[in-house]
């Protein structure tokens, strides 16, 4: 969560930044949110090396559109944590998750959707917990 943290603060201070030296750019505030969780196969064993990318988006529908939050790679426990920041103030929405297998799985990539969460502009951001489940595939 530290990790986590850093981005945020180092995110979210960055207008700030910009406006201490009186920048004639547009200056937008930084909507984030804290995701984890861990990434099994369909026997529930952990994935390890898979890449994990969130998307945010405001409103009742999800896509991946727009910068994604920094991916992250599954640890051995299969464990996954990031951050996706979109700019908006806070605003509930939608967050995208896509995982793909490491290179070499037997594994297909998998899209899920999370309806509802709320992106913060001041930390802590919400944390949502999205464990995901890889089938089978080519």
């Amino acid at each position: 969560m530290a990790r986590l943290r850093l981005a945020f603060l180092v995110l979210a201070t960055s207008p700030l930044v910009l406006q201490a030296c009186k920048s004639p750019v547009r200056i937008d505030t930084l909507a984030g949110l804290a995701l984890n969780g861990v990434v099994t196969d369909s026997t529930g064993a952990a994935v390890a090396g898979a890449i994990v990318v969130g998307f945010g988006t405001p409103g009742t529908r999800c896509a991946s559109r727009g910068a994604p939050g920094q991916p992250d790679t599954t640890d051995a426990a299969g464990f996954y944590e990031l951050l996706v920041t979109t700019t908006n103030d806070d605003f509930e929405g939608c967050v995208r998750i896509v995982v793909m297998p490491p290179p070499g799985a037997a594994l297909a990539p998998s899209t899920v959707d999370r309806l509802g969460v709320l992106f913060r502009t001041q930390w802590p951001p919400d944390t949502v917990r999205v464990d995901v489940a890889l089938r089978a595939g080519a």
